[in-house]
């Protein structure tokens, strides 16, 4: 076996691994939640030694955050496609927003920890700021500015803040989800997305 081969290989292994451990820190994290999941806790269910997990990610906080920056690229790929989707601004936002249920559906339970970093009251915020996740949310506000902008200049939406548009789509949204979390087996995103549509996007139409 050559040497490349051999890295090959290896990297392979080191890629399935700390997916599997993403997976079960997602499991014991939204049960959980951060403060009482121990890393003995997701090497017993990822069934890895813990020194596996340390040489990995070296702190239960270093996993905590890539298992969020996983998720936000996870959502940058199918929120991207959502709002590729549509041939208005506001069929793409409606697509945007429906998108987003879709993703948190089988997410549920870890819907709370990843709405409480958005609205910067999560163990990430408080211990310090994190450019990669802050830059993530930066960036998609910005999307979604630009896609209110692109509905102003066509004559699609009344003239508006376009950041202020986007930063309030997305509180409405997270707090859609955040109830979602609180009542799993009554909330209906369905109707989430009814009401969004009909309280705030068709009011910034002309």
């Amino acid at each position: 076996m050559s040497t490349e081969m051999a890295i090959g290989r290896r990297d392979r292994n080191r890629i399935r691994n700390r997916n599997e451990i993403l997976e079960a820190a997602q499991k014991e994290f939204s049960k959980n939640g951060y403060h009482d999941t121990s890393i003995q806790a997701i090497a017993i269910r990822a069934d890895f030694a813990v020194g596996t997990l340390y040489q990995l990610f070296g702190t239960k906080e270093n996993l905590y955050r890539e298992l969020l920056v996983d998720y936000a690229e996870q959502a940058r790929v199918q929120f991207a496609d959502a709002l590729s989707t549509g041939k208005t601004a506001y069929e793409r936002l409606v697509n945007y927003v429906r998108a987003k249920g879709d993703l948190f559906e089988d997410r549920i339970p870890l819907a709370r920890l990843i709405l409480m970093e958005t609205m910067g009251t999560g163990v990430l915020f408080k211990s310090g700021p994190k450019p990669e996740l802050n830059l993530m949310y930066d960036v998609w506000h910005k999307i979604l500015a630009d896609i209110f902008e692109e509905g102003i200049e066509s004559g699609e939406f009344r003239p508006v803040d376009a950041m202020g548009a986007a930063v309030a789509l997305e509180g409405m949204t997270n707090q859609f989800i955040y109830h979602w979390q609180q009542e799993p087996d009554t909330f209906q995103y369905d109707r989430a997305v009814e009401q969004i549509e009909e309280l705030f996007l068709k009011a910034l139409r002309t």
